[in-house]
């Protein structure tokens, strides 16, 4: 019994110590801020809006965000470079993802409830229609994501 209370303690030091070290930046999407968190835990970009969904600090530091009613990509700067609203028949934006073609994957529910490609031009390359088993829009689909196989 002592040694395993001793295991127990000598693995509960060590990953404590560990921890201590990990330190990196992270993109929240939450309700009462939407921005980035530096390695010390304090805000170093915040896009001025709270409520977000869905979100990525994408490979050349700009920030891709969806909110409820639409997505947009800022540069660290602040300056927008993309811009989707959701159309007029649905009722939210849902997620989004930056793949690696370029194209920016959204989902949007409501009555017509689909995940669709647009490319850098805003035109939208593939659409998906949905057949959710619930007219909840808000329960349609969560946290969609094609895989790097296509999927």
């Amino acid at each position: 019994m002592r040694s395993v209370l001793m295991a127990t303690a000598f693995v509960s030091l060590v990953t404590a110590a560990h921890a201590e070290e990990i330190r990196h930046s992270f993109f929240v999407a939450g309700p009462s801020f939407t921005g980035i968190i530096d390695e010390s835990g304090e805000p170093v970009w915040d896009s001025g809006r709270a409520g977000a969904r869905d979100g990525f600090v994408l490979p050349n530091g700009n920030v891709l965000i969806a909110w409820g009613n639409e997505v947009k990509e800022f540069t660290r700067e602040k300056e927008v470079v993309f811009h989707y609203a959701k159309s007029e028949v649905n009722q939210e934006i849902g997620t989004v993802q930056r793949l690696a073609n370029g194209n920016t994957l959204i989902t949007e529910l409501g009555k017509e409830p689909r995940l669709f490609e647009l490319n850098s031009a805003g035109e939208t390359v593939v659409n998906v229609v949905l057949q959710p088993e619930t007219n909840n829009f808000h329960m349609q689909t969560r946290m969609a994501r094609k895989l790097p196989s296509g999927d």
